[in-house]
């Protein structure tokens, strides 16, 4: 039980559907909002977004490229301040660079998509998707990103009691033409 106050109910649905509709909601116990559909094209907006990139939203983000940049010299609760959404606790994310006319070089356990599904949504520094989409091959790689940007990985469980992710279960590669820079 929550205590008495305020609060905001924020849903972020994983995997675009062509008509997602809300859920109920309850406080406790009764109904306080019934359960609604969403208009069809309510997910067009994803697809021209980077577009909209200019100068406001730029100089609003420009300073989480740097960030991550410079992480290694940030402590790590601030930088998960400034770049992790607010969310569920039991999701996982892994981070970092994306610079132009470089691709993503993603090797998974098996372990790392068992009772999870795993997301992948890359910003331009404007902080807008350039991709988003679910990953769901042990070994995957991008197509080449024409812009400087971050990304960020998503590793939902499916099920309550998922071991967290280790280190050497998850690696990611930023991979130019001529080399690869681990990221």
């Amino acid at each position: 039980m929550l205590p008495q106050g305020r609060y905001i109910l924020g849903i972020r649905y994983y995997g675009l559907l062509s008509s997602p509709k809300m859920p109920d909601v309850r406080v406790d116990g009764l109904l306080t909002t019934r359960s609604i559909d969403t208009p069809s094209n309510t997910n067009e907006i994803y697809a021209d977004l980077d577009e909209r990139t200019n100068s406001y939203y730029l100089a609003l983000h420009f300073y989480i490229f740097t960030l991550l940049r410079l992480r290694k010299i940030f402590p790590q609760s601030f930088v998960h301040s400034e770049l992790l959404p607010v969310g569920d606790p039991d999701t996982e994310f892994r981070y970092g660079l994306i610079l132009a006319f470089h691709r993503l070089v993603v090797r998974m356990s098996p372990i790392c998509l068992d009772g999870r599904r795993v997301f992948l949504t890359v910003y331009n520094r404007a902080s807008l998707p350039v991709l988003s989409e679910e990953i769901k091959d042990l070994n995957w790689t991008s197509s080449s990103f024409s812009v400087d940007g971050f990304y960020l990985f998503r590793f939902r469980p499916l099920r309550p009691g998922v071991h967290p992710i280790h280190e050497s279960e998850f690696k990611c590669d930023l991979e130019s033409i001529s080399s690869t820079i681990e990221c």
